[in-house]
């Protein structure tokens, strides 16, 4: 079976890390990636969704391919299917108004479900 794409891609993020620390400051990949420690940490361990308009500039602080690294991320948000169906003809997610708007929709939600989950370990 394979991977949910939030733990694919927190895994490759996590890889990248450890071998890009071998060489180079942490808090440089995380200032290049324009996120805080905080945040980059929980992308790592799967416990967020990378935003997908954070997605381009932390392939690139990664040093990995743009255009893949942003189709894992959408995989988050969704079906294969679509993922597919962008990957071969990228005008498809340019031109479709109402695919944006759900993919939006989907951010927002799980920003909000990520924020209220927080709140709640705060809380305890």
């Amino acid at each position: 079976m394979p991977k949910q794409p939030q733990l694919a891609l927190a895994e490759l993020v996590k890889k990248r890390i450890a071998d890009l620390t071998e060489t180079r400051p942490r808090a440089d990949i995380v200032k290049e990636a324009g996120l805080d420690d905080r945040t980059l940490a929980a992308i790592e361990t799967g416990r967020v969704h990378l935003p997908l308009d954070r997605a381009p500039r932390l392939a690139d602080a990664l040093d990995i391919d743009t255009r893949d690294f942003v189709l894992l991320a959408l995989r988050q948000f969704l079906p294969e299917e679509v993922v597919e169906l962008i990957e071969t003809d990228p005008t498809v997610y340019l031109e479709t108004r109402e695919l944006r708007s759900s993919v939006i929709a989907l951010q927002v939600q799980l920003t909000a479900a990520n924020s209220g989950a927080k709140e709640v370990a705060e809380d305890d």
